[in-house]
């Protein structure tokens, strides 16, 4: 549904995914979930959801010190969604997940 652009649809399924998910107590696949929740979100213009779906994902995946996921699918989308709506607070939100620097974070992406 995602692929097709069928936000409502695809919004519906992780919503489905991510209430299984949490009732089975498994947090790493909320944090995918989550991911793909906002990028729904970013989809059909809903930014400010997007940056609370987005950095919801980031701190999971920092929990899990999956620095992979981390910086190959997190950090690239809060740095696309930084470049549409130019809200300094994703960069200070996520540096205080990650526990850097907001200057350090802007190093790594």
């Amino acid at each position: 549904a995602q692929e097709l652009r069928e936000w409502e649809q695809a919004r519906s399924y992780y919503q489905q995914a991510i209430e299984i998910y949490i009732e089975y107590g498994d947090r790493y696949e909320q944090a995918g979930t989550l991911h793909e929740l906002g990028r729904v979100a970013e989809g059909v213009g809903e930014l400010s959801q997007a940056k609370s779906y987005y950095l919801q994902a980031l701190q999971i995946f920092a929990e899990f010190n999956d620095s992979y996921t981390i910086q190959t699918y997190s950090l690239p989308r809060l740095v696309a969604l930084y470049q549409q709506t130019q809200d300094e607070e994703i960069f200070v939100a996520a540096a205080d997940i990650l526990g850097v620097g907001v200057e350090e974070l802007r190093g790594l992406v």
